[in-house]
């Protein structure tokens, strides 16, 4: 394919111009001036910390819409289907809006998928005076997610917002706002990597437990941690309660495995029968009278178990308690056995 005569001219002038003394050609035939001015303009750049790309990434879309549906970039970019952050800031305000009438999660999350894409694009976020705004998308975008129990979208927003948040930390224009409800997504953080049994991060979380001791959101994460671990499920159900935040959405999730083990020590703790009423009120199944009663019955449907009924004045019989004496009497292994 011939090149046509604009291109044959830039890139006669990429290889006439004054390269960095690195010892080869172009360094040889360029003028001692020339070469001096390219050494400093390399040490400014240095200096500031930016690189080449950096210098030219200042390039903003053209797009004025504020809606537009993700879709993956498989090209270079279309500068005229880019928004700039002016628009995108618009966007956001839009989306939350949507969200508190319809709570539409789809358009919600094509959306918040796609100003994010506009700002990675233009590289908002090296920008301080649009941090804040990516900040704010990030954080609207785990909590919309969190909501909506898509607790993979949150978990990647979460890890961007780190990254985030300690960007807006060293910077100088808007700091406190950006760093504002930075320990509500760490906390966000905690209670993941309890829900998905991340040992690793748990462990390795110094930072945070050491900023726990300033913060409701962080102190309330490590005492659930606390309550896991050590199987202490009347204080976790307390802390659920408690929950500052969105912690409860996130702590709604580990509650069948907190259940499972308080069921089991109930279980040995109990002889000969264990009142059905006592599993209720333990295992905190309070949401109306009719619907606890529904989903206790649903969750001790997953165990082989035998109950001690009673009959009513009309002649109906009802399970009145869990008999332990018959599960202790068979085998251990079959005594709580899941279906």
């Amino acid at each position: 394919m011939r090149a046509s005569a604009r291109e044959r001219a830039a890139r006669a002038a990429r290889f006439a111009a004054p390269a960095p003394c690195d010892g080869g050609p172009a360094a040889l035939s360029a003028s001692p001036s020339a070469v001096k001015a390219a050494r400093r303009a390399a040490l400014k750049r240095k200096r500031r910390g930016s690189s080449d790309l950096e210098d030219t990434a200042t390039h903003y879309g053209h797009c004025e819409h504020l809606e537009k549906t993700y879709l993956r970039l498989t090209g270079a970019v279309d500068w005229s289907k880019i928004r700039p952050p002016r628009v995108l800031k618009e966007s956001l305000e839009m989306v939350k809006q949507r969200w508190k009438k319809e709570k539409d999660y789809n358009f919600a999350s094509s959306q918040l998928k796609s100003i994010r894409q506009d700002l990675t694009v233009q590289r908002c976020a090296e920008n301080e005076r649009w941090l804040l705004l990516c900040i704010q998308v990030y954080e609207t975008n785990a909590r919309i997610s969190l909501e909506s129990a898509d607790l993979e979208e949150m978990h990647q927003c979460l890890s961007v917002l780190d990254d985030l948040h300690a960007h807006g930390e060293k910077c100088t224009r808007d700091r406190e706002v950006c760093i504002q409800f930075r320990d509500e997504f760490a906390a966000y953080r905690v209670l993941h990597a309890i829900h998905a049994e991340n040992t690793f991060f748990l462990n390795t979380a110094r930072d945070l437990a050491a900023r726990s001791r300033q913060s409701i959101a962080l102190a309330h994460a490590f005492a659930v941690l606390a309550a896991v671990r050590r199987n202490a499920y009347v204080r976790f159900f307390e802390l659920h309660e408690s929950a500052p935040n969105m912690s409860g959405f996130l702590m709604d999730h580990m509650l069948q495995r907190v259940r499972r083990n308080a069921f089991q020590a109930l279980l040995k703790s109990s002889y000969p029968e264990l009142d059905l009423k006592i599993v209720q009120e333990q295992l905190r199944f309070h949401d109306g009278r009719q619907r606890a009663e529904g989903d206790m019955r649903k969750f001790l449907d997953r165990y082989e178990l035998e109950y001690v009924y009673i009959k009513s004045r009309k002649g109906k019989r009802f399970p009145r308690a869990i008999n332990v004496q018959a599960l202790k009497k068979g085998s251990s292994s079959s005594s709580t056995k899941t279906r």
